[in-house]
């Protein structure tokens, strides 16, 4: 960032677009949000035919073709999202013409999530920690059973949600 000043590049005189406060120069504005990048957060690719949510606590960034959310319970979040419950709920997200999913923040915000207890939220944060440790079948039919408990599915509707969305 030049900061508005005329500096010489390559024998040229050249001056930013405007001065600004940013910490990057591909932000030309000043954005509020630039702390969140820091912050732990969901990643995850806008288009494809396969639905993962990354939980990420590192401050590692992704390219243009990448999303991310951060906020209060995201670890939950993210489990919901991973969920056989979060694929059936982002089913009529927008399709490519090749039918793959786009999956921009606009997919994810109207999701109702149903509120929770700290107490279970820490249970879904351990769940998570320990899939992202040893990534085990069990542990994502676990977290399908609690998020379907929370959504009040009856075993005929979480059959037919884990038997076509899965």
């Amino acid at each position: 960032m030049i900061d508005g000043n005329e500096v010489t590049i390559n024998g040229k005189k050249e001056k930013a677009r405007k001065k600004t406060s940013n910490k990057w120069f591909e932000t030309q504005d000043s954005i509020s949000y630039w702390d969140d990048f820091n912050k732990p957060k969901i990643m995850w690719k806008r288009i494809g035919s396969i639905l993962r949510f990354c939980y990420n606590d590192n401050g590692a960034l992704g390219l243009d073709s990448t999303c991310f959310a951060t906020g209060n319970n995201i670890e939950y979040i993210c489990c919901v999202l991973n969920s056989t419950m979060g694929h059936y709920l982002l089913k009529d997200s927008p399709k490519t013409g090749t039918g793959d999913l786009l999956i921009s923040v606009q997919a994810i915000d109207p999701i109702r999530v149903p509120y929770i207890s700290a107490k279970l939220c820490d249970k879904f944060k351990a769940l998570l920690a320990k899939i992202c440790n040893t990534n085990s079948n069990e542990l994502y039919e676990e977290i399908d059973k609690e998020i379907f408990l929370l959504y009040k599915l009856d075993s005929e509707e979480c059959e037919y949600i884990i038997n076509n969305f899965s």
